[in-house]
């Protein structure tokens, strides 16, 4: 067994970062994400952007239509755990309950706010998609979103189903231990989520190959590129390095619509250095590092082989009421 890590707490995992080479990870990785992030530009991925000078709402009837469709949910929802269990190489665990619900915040956002444009109202539901895991009982929780939404924001959510899973090492859920986990892990957020963005990444990259469509990308490397200019801000002045402006001049889908008028017409947007990371951005660039030291296999080492250390010491100390 590898000794991948030492310690999973939040406080450990923000002193660890903190190390000059995660730096120089933060800065190639950045590079690398800007790169994806270019591409997708080249390929008309950002074409709705094109909009954001109209000043007024206009029919996003088009965009409504793509939304995923209830009674197609569950077919696909099964298909991408199926892929998700196939690449990390697991024997099929409980598959958690679906729960779908459909929103019209779209259609709010269209008939009340008429300055809104196309650009804001897609801008905002995409970044608002919704998905959730539940301890107890198990449960993934979607809202309606576009097909190309879907795969990652599902192996988001069933990487925190396989957390508890590997981690508890129960067949069937259980509601008292499942509470027990969760709060046992509430001080570990930054790494679970750490490891649910990492094989939201992979996903994310094997449905755009197999499927020959990079609209699946698309979210995730907005993402990756928003939580890495972060990081690297951050440790560049936690270090007092200089910063490169190359690495921060590029627009994601998370940059309002004011400041991408900023970026478009200078050369370089002044981003503000965040005073502290996110527990996101604390996971994502601790499992960066990991990946740098052990590869891609650091997901699938960490449910079967790490998580037998979690689960003894969590078991021991469960003691049921």
């Amino acid at each position: 067994m590898i000794r991948i890590i030492s310690k999973t707490d939040e406080d450990y995992l923000k002193s660890l970062i903190k190390q000059r080479r995660y730096l120089k990870i933060a800065e190639e990785k950045l590079s690398e994400e800007n790169i994806k992030l270019e591409k997708l530009y080249e390929k008309g991925l950002f074409d709705f952007l094109k909009k954001m000078d109209n000043s007024c709402a206009e029919d996003i009837s088009e965009y409504i239509a793509k939304v995923i469709k209830p009674e197609d949910i569950k077919e696909k929802y099964i298909k991408i755990i199926n892929r998700i269990n196939k690449y990390l190489g697991l024997d099929e665990p409980y598959m958690p309950e679906l729960e779908y619900f459909k929103t019209d915040d779209l259609l709010v956002y269209k008939n009340r706010e008429s300055r809104l444009n196309s650009y804001e109202i897609t801008r905002q539901r995409r970044i608002s998609a919704k998905a959730r895991y539940q301890y107890a009982p198990l449960k993934i929780i979607l809202s309606d979103m576009l097909e190309e939404d879907l795969p990652r924001l599902v192996s988001h959510e069933y990487a925190h189903h396989l957390q508890t899973y590997y981690i508890i090492g129960h067949k069937e859920p259980n509601i008292e231990k499942n509470k027990y986990f969760n709060d046992k892990m509430n001080g570990k957020t930054a790494f679970v989520e750490g490891h649910a963005q990492g094989i939201e990444s992979i996903i994310s990259q094997l449905y755009a190959l197999e499927e020959d469509n990079h609209s699946f990308l698309f979210m995730n490397v907005n993402s990756r590129v928003n939580r890495l200019q972060n990081i690297y801000l951050y440790l560049s002045k936690y270090h007092n390095q200089r910063t490169k402006t190359e690495l921060l001049n590029k627009v994601t889908i998370y940059d309002p619509q004011d400041k991408r008028r900023e970026i478009r017409l200078s050369s370089f947007f002044p981003r503000s250095t965040p005073s502290e990371l996110t527990v996101s951005e604390i996971g994502l660039i601790t499992f960066l590092g990991l990946e740098n030291r052990f590869g891609p296999e650091i997901y699938k080492q960490l449910l079967t082989e790490y998580s037998n250390i979690i689960k003894k010491k969590l078991l021991r100390q469960y003691k049921p009421k």
